[in-house]
């Protein structure tokens, strides 16, 4: 059973109590336990040394955390999903009052200045190694839109597409 969020839950604490505690055993030092969870070799599914996290994706969430690099830990979810397929469903099911956090993982190590959480639609966060991105996802991307609220709106206009045809 997962625990409620909390308002006055700051990110890494958010981070560390929805997907780090079940990778990296908790100090209560919130930066350093998501410093480990980020920067650290963890067990992997398929067995072998331990992998830094250096591919994929992960929806960070009060009501669940998935994610794409199939890890030994429990508590987490596993999804062979595209990381927007992913984040979609993340944002499409998004409720005000459950904030999501979405990350991309990469070869470089993700930092924990870059972890954000989204609290509302009109300003999603999607993480990064290199960096965030931000945008409004209530609102059709323009020319100088990112990557992630380009693919995303198309793939929101795709299923919305399919959805219809399925319909009619």
């Amino acid at each position: 059973m997962c625990q409620r969020y909390d308002d006055a839950m700051t990110t890494l604490e958010f981070f560390n109590q929805y997907f780090g505690r079940h990778l990296v055993t908790p100090t209560g030092d919130a930066v350093a336990d998501a410093s480990r969870v980020l920067s650290g070799g963890h067990a992997m599914a398929k067995g072998g040394g331990a992998q830094r996290i250096a591919a994929g994706w992960a929806v960070i969430a009060a009501r669940g955390s998935t994610l794409q690099y199939k890890l030994a830990a429990t508590g987490l979810r596993y999804s062979d999903k595209t990381r927007y397929e992913a984040w979609l469903d993340a944002l499409e099911t998004f409720q005000i009052s459950e904030p999501v956090m979405l990350i991309e993982f990469d070869k470089k190590p993700v930092p924990i200045a870059n972890l954000f959480r989204t609290h509302d639609l009109r300003a999603v966060y999607v993480c990064s190694p290199t960096g965030i991105e931000v945008f409004d996802f209530t609102k059709k991307p323009t020319s100088e839109s990112g990557k992630a609220h380009k693919v995303l709106w198309k793939l929101k206009e795709e299923r919305a597409k399919i959805k219809a045809e399925s319909i009619s």
